[in-house]
């Protein structure tokens, strides 16, 4: 769905909170089947062949967690966090929260981590607020999959190579980018 296609009353207006818009669009205005297919082939394709150092595997916004729940199955689920605002599923693995409360206490080792919070536009606070979060928490010879920086709006790779990772793939044509902690 392009930016175009989002009903008007699914935009986040200026005094609206980040987590309350994401809440209405993820729940009511998201066709999410085709996205979940997509990323799970995805996965298949580019992380799961991955060599994966000690660590957790990560993702940050995990909606339904049929995606969340293809690297469970994969990595096994004692392996695997997932952080959301809601766990309507009720799976075992997910972190309720609002990712712009991660904080030191939140502190662990991570061997991958895809962040799929909102987006860069839509969600600027909690995106950042993960990102932050990633940069700090991913171990040496772990990886990161995020935006591109034409997706992203702004320089993410040149900081994430001042943050010690190095740019390893581009995926779906350059959609996204692996990169790997040096």
């Amino acid at each position: 769905m392009n930016n175009q296609e989002i009903p008007i009353d699914l935009r986040p207006t200026d005094n609206q909170d980040e987590a309350e818009f994401a809440n209405k669009f993820y729940k009511e205005g998201w066709v999410f089947d085709q996205y979940q297919e997509d990323r799970i082939n995805l996965f298949r394709a580019a992380l799961f062949p991955l060599n994966l150092p000690d660590g957790y595997v990560v993702m940050f916004g995990t909606h339904n967690c049929k995606v969340f729940q293809s690297w469970c199955d994969h990595w096994g689920e004692d392996r695997c966090l997932g952080f959301e605002l809601y766990n309507d599923e009720n799976h075992p693995r997910i972190v309720v929260m609002d990712v712009r409360n991660l904080g030191k206490w939140c502190s662990t080792p991570v061997a991958l981590c895809w962040n799929d919070i909102g987006s860069w536009e839509r969600t600027p606070e909690a995106r950042r607020r993960s990102y932050d979060w990633v940069k700090k928490n991913v171990v040496v010879g772990g990886y990161y999959m995020e935006r591109s920086d034409n997706i992203a709006g702004w320089h993410l790779s040149s900081n994430m190579e001042k943050n010690g990772f190095e740019k390893c793939h581009d995926v779906l044509g350059g959609a996204y980018v692996i990169y790997k902690k040096l």
